[in-house]
């Protein structure tokens, strides 16, 4: 510890790292020190029904803040993490972050408001690393809110952050709905949406006479590369594919 401190002085005295950095850093290194050591364990898995959790007062047992070295003080610096995000997480029911997850707090904006705004709709005790997962990929609650309104009320976080992730959002939905695939499961949704299939692709096979075709063929076809352009060079070969129920 004290070798550090020595480390974060002399890049004060560089001119590396400003007066108020370096307060900052010593102000970490300073709570690392005071901390009282646990028996060490490995990590525990939060069991899959988070909704039974109260908010969890450790986190990796065993992989508690004790000084991080240099080089990780500036990566948590770039990321904005000092001593006030991590008193305000500790507020929000998540005290004893490990410094990677101090890190990816800051780097992915899962802050103190963010949480709040969980909590607030029900999302209580959720597992740090989900909280994280959620939003990086842009699960919020107005997200949440405008696929309940879309008929998707039932869904699991995890569902959530697929969905989001590939871009299955209420406006996709919707133009699927018009284009003849209206109360897909969200499986299906993300299946067709990760392979490239929208209202676009729908009509643009419609148009060269391929009706009737389920969601699952459209999908098929789109992830093998069946296009406008290669329908009508299989028709140059004397070959005229039929829609769904009809003969090819």
């Amino acid at each position: 510890m004290e070798e550090e401190r020595r480390k974060v002085l002399e890049m004060l005295a560089e001119g590396t790292i400003t007066p108020e950095q370096a307060n900052q850093f010593l102000e970490l290194l300073g709570t690392a020190r005071d901390q009282p050591r646990h028996a060490e364990h490995g990590p525990r898995e939060a069991p899959p029904d988070w909704q039974a959790h109260t908010p969890h007062r450790e986190h990796r047992a065993g992989e508690r803040f004790r000084g991080p070295d240099i080089e990780r003080m500036i990566q948590m610096r770039s990321h904005g993490v000092d001593a006030g995000l991590r008193q305000e997480l500790a507020d929000v029911g998540y005290p004893g972050l490990a410094v990677n997850q101090l890190i990816e707090a800051g780097m992915h904006g899962v802050h103190a408001g963010f949480i709040r705004e969980m909590q607030s709709i029900g999302l209580q005790g959720l597992p740090f690393e989900k909280l994280v997962e959620m939003r990086m990929h842009g699960v919020s609650p107005a997200f949440m809110s405008e696929m309940h309104a879309a008929g998707y009320a039932d869904l699991s976080l995890d569902d959530l952050i697929e969905a989001r992730m590939h871009g299955v959002t209420a406006h996709y939905i919707r133009e699927m709905a018009e284009a003849g695939f209206p109360d897909r499961t969200i499986r299906e949704l993300v299946e067709a949406r990760i392979h490239g299939v929208t209202a676009e692709y729908v009509l643009e096979m419609r148009a060269e006479g391929l009706d009737g075709l389920s969601l699952g063929q459209l999908t098929e076809m789109r992830m093998h590369g069946v296009n406008s352009e290669y329908v009508r060079e299989m028709r140059d070969f004397g070959f005229e594919p039929a829609g769904a129920g009809g003969e090819a």
